[in-house]
């Protein structure tokens, strides 16, 4: 049972690994080019021996595209995970079972780049896995199964992806062996039902104050690591690297426009942000062109600078 792979970054790596541990017979593994270092695809094929082809696009005459598809239509299945490239229809169909993928939702929900991203921002109490069959549109392919995952209220991008990735990398192998049977039919989604992301941007991350505290830090978790939330303070870029919300009363009265105004606010050795609704505290902070700092150290060194209550 022939198998091509589709992947590239930390996140494919439990399911290529799920795959090889099982015993499936991963022929080439297909993953972006290097940038500075091996991708995490490359490093974990490479150990086991497995073949890797690196295409820059598929538009280019690219001589790794005829092995490609040479490879593909030798294959039992493909299966892509977190590959970071569209894949040209013209691939879809040359595995004998087509091509699988692993959608970090529970599809039709929040089809596109950025679905767990979303589910955060929004306050999601959960998401889930779906594995589905790819065709020619953004996440439409009908679907194999899906996992629900519930979301904790402190859960941050990377280890919520992290969680569902394993979970995927399970779900796929119990899925596997009834659809490439023929004891399963995949099941069209309800377009009815379909909600969209769109790729995530670094301005994303401003922060805008009229907002609640909730929904700031919701955002903080959405875009944990990267891009971050930032706000301009000072004439730079202060990015809040960590916080919680503050539901406390400062005992102090502020005019709505100096309430929403970006100022940061210093009580009882805190650091705190008024929001819409509730405060930010703000835990770890990192201005422009400096280091990391807590709140100890942004008080000593800024201290000058920020509202006293």
């Amino acid at each position: 049972m022939k198998t091509i792979f589709f992947g590239t970054s930390d996140f494919a790596t439990p399911v290529l690994e799920a795959l090889i541990q099982a015993d499936y017979t991963v022929v080439a593994v297909v993953t972006a080019p290097d940038s500075q270092t091996a991708t995490p695809a490359e490093q974990l094929a490479l150990s086991h021996n497995i073949e890797v082809l690196q295409p820059e696009n598929f538009k280019k005459d690219d001589p790794s595209l005829a092995r490609i598809e040479e490879i593909a239509k030798q294959s039992t299945v493909g299966i892509v995970v977190d590959y970071g490239k569209i894949i040209p229809e013209r691939f879809l169909h040359l595995p004998k079972h087509g091509l699988l993928n692993i959608h970090g939702s529970l599809l039709p929900k929040y089809r596109g780049p950025s679905p767990i991203q979303y589910a955060l921002l929004n306050g999601e109490k959960e998401t889930g896995v779906t594995v589905f069959v790819l065709d020619e549109k953004v996440d439409h392919g009908p679907v194999l199964g899906m996992e629900q995952e519930p979301i904790a209220p402190d859960d941050k991008y990377y280890d919520l992806k992290m969680r569902l990735v394993k979970k995927g990398a399970g779900l796929l192998l119990k899925l596997l062996p009834k659809y490439l049977s023929g004891k399963t039919t995949p099941q069209p989604q309800d377009e009815s039902q379909a909600t969209f992301t769109k790729i995530i941007t670094k301005e994303d991350g401003k922060i805008n104050w009229h907002k609640t505290a909730e929904e700031i830090y919701n955002q903080f978790r959405a875009f944990h690591k990267w891009p971050g939330i930032w706000f301009k303070w000072q004439n730079k870029i202060l990015k809040i690297i960590d916080c919680k919300i503050h539901k406390s009363h400062l005992e102090v009265e502020l005019l709505s426009g100096e309430l929403l105004s970006g100022k940061i606010y210093q009580k009882n050795g805190l650091l705190i942000m008024p929001c819409a609704k509730d405060y930010l505290e703000l835990l770890k902070l990192q201005l422009e062109g400096g280091k990391v700092l807590n709140t100890k150290e942004f008080i000593n060194g800024y201290g000058r600078l920020l509202e006293k209550v």
